[in-house]
């Protein structure tokens, strides 16, 4: 049984590192193909769109796979994505500055020390996120 334990996290881990290789080649190929003839804000929606896409099919099937509710998968995978998208810039610049000023008083580096800060990039993996909470917002409100 723990055999299969570990095969299951081993395999997990190994399809997390495959989808976002695999989506990095994919956005690599869709800007070098697209970016001469479309702007850069319309590159931006298209990749949107289509992670939002993927996102709601996923949910869609997980949802359907496990015998979820739809609302109830939207509401999980919601809060996933945001707490993802929300508390991963937050702590990564927190964990610098936090370094940064150890640096400067435990090693007495003399240097001013710059502070980094919390800031969200409008990238399409928000964008689509933010869409799936729009959907589930929109269906929750819809199904009171």
């Amino acid at each position: 049984m723990i055999f299969l334990a570990f095969g299951n996290i081993f395999l997990g881990i190994l399809a997390i590192v495959a989808i976002s290789t695999g989506w990095g080649r994919f956005e690599n190929w869709v800007y070098r193909r697209f970016s001469a003839s479309l702007n850069q804000l319309t590159l931006l929606l298209l990749m949107s769109l289509i992670l939002f896409f993927l996102f709601l099919v996923m949910t869609i099937l997980i949802g359907y796979l496990n015998h979820f509710r739809l609302i109830n998968s939207l509401i999980v995978s919601s809060f996933i994505l945001l707490c993802v998208n929300l508390f991963s810039p937050y702590y990564s610049s927190h964990i610098v500055n936090e370094e940064r000023v150890f640096m400067k008083y435990a090693v007495k580096i003399p240097e001013d020390t710059n502070v980094t800060l919390f800031n969200f990039k409008m990238s399409p993996f928000f964008i689509a996120s933010l869409g799936i909470v729009m959907v589930t917002m929109l269906l929750t409100i819809r199904m009171i």
